[in-house]
């Protein structure tokens, strides 16, 4: 048992990984975000923008170099952006989010990718920023994928008290789309 074991964890390491490099865009703020471009093999390959969640105050870790590599082998080269983390407000996070899209797109031969193939994936946080993106109708991208994206800000404000305050917070995301007496 400890020999199968051992050879399978050793076939494991041997295992192709895809070409990654680490590059960066411009934020809305004009700082440089990194994000790992992790390329498949092939020419003209369709490709996923990853947003990480993290409660928009953290880089909570999701999609890694594993994740990307399983996308990589399904033929999807990818991105896993960063963008400005809080105090700053969703509302400046959501223009990082879209100007990275923006970047993907505007260097698809750098990366080898299709621009019209473009899709926007993130979880939590990064999934609610993904849907904001997407549904803002400005994104540049194909498809948008939103896991355990909190989308029910407005509905929370009315629901409880503790929903009240998480709604509160969750609102800065409205900026200038509506106005405070809203």
């Amino acid at each position: 048992l400890v020999a199968i074991l051992g050879l399978s964890l050793f076939a494991l390491s041997l295992e192709a990984r895809a070409d990654s490099t680490v590059d960066s865009y411009t934020d809305n703020a004009g700082g440089q975000q990194n994000m790992r471009v992790t390329k498949a093999e092939g020419d003209n390959r369709p490709a996923i923008v990853f947003v990480h969640g993290g409660g928009w105050a953290t880089d909570g870790g999701t999609y890694g170099p594993d994740f990307q590599n399983r996308a990589a082998k399904w033929g999807y080269s990818s991105v896993r952006i960063s963008y400005r983390l809080m105090p700053g407000g969703v509302y400046e996070q959501l223009q990082d989010v879209m100007r990275a899209v923006q970047h993907v797109r505007d260097n698809a031969s750098k990366y080898n990718i299709d621009p019209n193939r473009v899709a926007i994936w993130g979880n939590s946080a990064g999934g609610s920023l993904t849907v904001r993106a997407a549904a803002s109708g400005k994104s540049g991208a194909a498809a948008a994928v939103g896991w355990s994206a909190p989308t029910n800000a407005f509905r929370d404000l009315f629901n409880s008290a503790p929903g009240f305050i998480d709604g509160l917070f969750h609102t800065r995301c409205f900026g200038e789309y509506l106005p405070p007496f809203t």
